[in-house]
């Protein structure tokens, strides 16, 4: 293989990186990096968040006066969930759940710009590559 070979390479796969990266949104599905499994441990987990709070503001305010509704808040039946755990453990269950889906949000944007700049500086070396090349054969 002749050494001219490697920076035209380099080239079209910093290109394809790009064009990749372009891509790489579309192709990723919702559901492999946030799973039904979890939204339904998130939803639940706000829910009991939710009614802590919805506790504690009426321990504060025994009348009630908040113009706030349950049936909304809780589903159609107005039932509040079941709570697992302590309150510091919901909130903390909570507060894990939400970090993971916003990882999940950052993963195909993450990406997507990781192979972009991957594409970016594979085709710069490709085309100085070249021209190094080209310029040392002119010589």
């Amino acid at each position: 293989m002749k050494i001219i070979y490697l920076p035209l390479t380099l080239t079209v796969v910093g290109l394809l990186l790009i064009v990749w990266s372009l891509l790489w949104p579309g192709m990723v599905s919702t559901e492999s990096v946030w799973s039904d499994q979890s939204a339904r441990e998130y939803s639940q987990a706000a829910a009991e968040v939710h009614h802590l709070q919805s506790q504690a503001a009426h321990q504060d305010d025994p009348g009630g006066g908040h113009g706030h509704s349950h049936a909304t808040a809780h589903g159609p039946a107005g039932n509040p969930p079941d709570v697992d755990g302590t309150p510091e453990e919901v909130r903390r269950r909570h507060e894990r759940l939400k970090a993971e889906l916003e990882a999940a949000r950052r993963f195909r944007d993450r990406t997507a710009k990781w192979l972009k700049w991957t594409g970016i500086v594979t085709a710069i070396f490709g085309v100085v590559g070249y021209g190094v090349l080209r310029a040392g054969a002119d010589s």
